[in-house]
């Protein structure tokens, strides 16, 4: 579907970049961003600690203890 919006120039960077990365279409890069963002909701804390979601998070890695403890450790 077609339509106008007015876009904030950090989003539309974004969103730039992500076509540009993945290869798809502006539109499609923003309304990717803007599914992202519906999916994680408006939820900034669980039980009193920030979240963070990255602008990928499909793409993220999952951050264990054991991982932590790997890197603590200097095993990596």
């Amino acid at each position: 579907m077609r339509t106008t919006l007015e876009i904030d120039d950090q989003v539309l960077s974004l969103a730039r970049e992500r076509a540009r990365r993945e290869g798809v279409s502006l539109g499609r890069a923003v309304s990717d961003l803007a599914l992202q963002g519906i999916s994680h909701g408006s939820r900034t804390s669980k039980h009193g600690i920030p979240l963070f979601f990255p602008p990928d998070s499909r793409k993220a890695h999952v951050v264990t203890p054991e991982l932590i403890e790997q890197y603590r450790d200097g095993d990596h």
